[in-house]
């Protein structure tokens, strides 16, 4: 996958989306790494997502919730969440809110 740990200037620690990305540092570097890795190509994205065995639901969680999160990405996002019926109804919800707040 190519989400990944990665350093810079001798601070290690940090998350990135493929090679090329940008390397995040602190609490939210690998939701920003996730998030690059959307913005940059949505369909791809989600290939390589549903394709891995281990998604970072809590992760996806936190995006979808985000107040900065579309409602485009959020909807994306919730694709990834897989079976669990808790995990989709609560992001559900979170999505409902974004789009009665926009309208």
């Amino acid at each position: 996958m190519p989400l990944k740990k990665c350093s810079e200037n001798g601070k290690s620690g940090g998350w990135k989306w493929g090679n090329q990305g940008k390397c995040y540092f602190g609490p939210d570097a690998k939701k920003k790494a996730i998030k690059q890795g959307y913005a940059e190509d949505p369909k791809h994205f989600n290939q390589i997502m549903k394709n891995e065995s281990s998604i970072h639901t809590d992760i996806i969680k936190e995006i979808i919730s985000d107040n900065d999160t579309t409602i485009e990405e959020a909807e994306a996002f919730f694709d990834l969440l897989g079976q669990n019926p808790l995990d989709k109804i609560v992001a559900l919800e979170y999505i409902s809110a974004k789009k009665k707040i926009l309208s």
